[in-house]
């Protein structure tokens, strides 16, 4: 078989597999050179092609279900709707390969090289990427449920579309991530660094953002309903028009964010930081923002309806006489009011209640 120049050791590959996969295992210092090899239509199902060389190699839709592509050199590969099932490609090299519309589903890519690989409606669903380099891939409308991106790198990675639903995220590098329609319901992004991603439209409800960074990103438009964002950093970030219905905001820094329009309602932001926000036109009736920041933001036309503001600092706020609504929110030991604020505010029906009073009243039941 080392005689044999790739496109001849591919055909005898093809037409006996058994043969090829009992050789490799007689001499496993052998390494096959398939280098621009024509494949394409290929069975390879359970292939040993660890360690293989395949650079070049024309694999457009073949078969290579639960082949042994450990380390695998695969590097401008074109895998176009390719099966690559259950596959292993641990440590593999698929730098500016070509998986558009591949099937991936349950494949192992852990620590894998994807640098601007292409995986344009891709299947990926509860496949493992690990560790995985994805800098630059184009992975627009792939399907990644229950997929496994864990501490991956994923800078500048273009996810739009993409369907991530209960994927796990923990730790992954998405700066400046292109993500603008994805579907992240229910996804685990702790701590995952996020800042000056684009996320506009995007589906991000349920998810855990617990002390995840996305300084700068944009997220207008984009779901977050019930979202743990507890410690997450939002400074600068623009939620305009954003949908945080009952997301739980604990000490989340939201310093200099647009937040115009957003709907807040019933949302938890005791000791969030939103100073300088710009609130106005937001929807925060019902919150709860005890000992949260609120110095320096606009709340022109801001809805306060029915929220908790026990030991809130209000110092320097914006346009406080043209909230939209204030009627019975607490103002119990406000800190640092404007002037005539607190006159004014209960002139509007807001309360003075202790916290325990607040929530008894049959309005306390939106808090979370």
């Amino acid at each position: 078989m080392e005689r044999l120049n790739p496109n001849e050791l591919a055909a005898m590959i093809c037409e006996n597999i058994q043969e090829f996969n009992e050789y490799r295992k007689r001499d496993p210092t052998w390494i096959p050179n398939l280098q621009k090899a024509n494949l394409k239509g290929a069975n390879l199902a359970w292939a040993n092609l660890v360690l293989a060389d395949l650079k070049g190699a024309d694999l457009q839709e073949a078969r290579l279900d639960r082949s042994n592509l450990t380390e695998a050199l695969l590097t401008e590969s074109n895998l176009h709707k390719a099966s690559l099932m259950q596959a292993d490609l641990t440590e593999a090299v698929l730098a500016r390969a070509n998986l558009d519309e591949a099937n991936l589903t349950g494949a192992d890519l852990c620590n894998a090289d994807l640098r601007g690989a292409r995986f344009f409606r891709a299947k990926l669903q509860q496949s493992n990427l690990t560790e995985a380099d994805l800098a630059g891939a184009q992975m627009n409308e792939a399907f990644l449920t229950h997929a496994i991106l864990i501490n991956s790198y994923l800078v500048a990675v273009d996810l739009s579309k993409a369907e991530m639903t209960e994927s796990k995220l923990s730790r992954a590098k998405l700066m400046q991530a292109d993500l603008s329609g994805a579907q992240l319901h229910s996804a685990d992004l702790t701590r995952a660094q996020m800042n000056e991603a684009n996320l506009v439209g995007a589906d991000l409800s349920q998810a855990n953002l617990t002390k995840s960074t996305l300084i700068e990103s944009q997220l207008c438009g984009s779901c977050l309903k019930g979202t743990n964002l507890i410690l997450a950093d939002l400074t600068r970030a623009n939620l305009n028009g954003a949908d945080l219905r009952g997301a739980c905001l604990s000490g989340t820094l939201l310093k200099e964010a647009n937040l115009a329009g957003a709907n807040l309602s019933g949302a938890y932001l005791g000791g969030a930081d939103l100073r300088d926000t710009d609130l106005q036109g937001a929807d925060l009736s019902g919150c709860d923002l005890t000992m949260a920041d609120l110095s320096g933001a606009h709340v022109h036309q801001t809805n306060l309806r029915r929220a908790n503001f026990t030991g809130v600092n209000f110092s320097s706020l914006h346009d406080w006489n043209h909230i939209a609504a204030i009627d019975q929110a607490n103002i119990m030991d406000v800190r640092n009011p404007p002037g005539e604020f607190r006159q004014w505010a209960q002139s509007q029906g807001a309360l003075e209640l202790s916290y325990r009073e607040w929530c008894a009243c049959d309005f306390g039941s939106k808090k979370i």
